[in-house]
């Protein structure tokens, strides 16, 4: 892991919000890092949600229709580690 990988910086990020919140706050499930996911959107207000790629998919949708997807930047487990979304 180099810090000239461009995902260097989100996984760090999702990490270390995992291991700061460890539960999904939505479903009480163990997060792992390997597919959590973070939706930043405290550079306009709108906090920082940390949950479980289930979780995303169910709610990701309804979240940014209520408050626009470019208030938020999307840190994807799944995407950062490797793997497909």
């Amino acid at each position: 892991m180099s810090i000239l990988d461009e995902n260097f910086l989100g996984r760090e990020l999702l990490k270390a919000a995992v291991m700061r919140q460890i539960f999904c706050p939505y479903t009480g499930h163990v997060l792992d890092v390997r597919d959590a996911v973070l939706v930043d959107g405290s550079d306009h207000g709108k906090g920082t949600h940390i949950m479980t790629s289930r979780c995303f998919e169910l709610a990701g949708e309804a979240l940014f229709e209520k408050f626009g997807r470019e208030n938020f930047v999307v840190y994807d487990g799944r995407v950062l580690n490797g793997g497909k979304k």
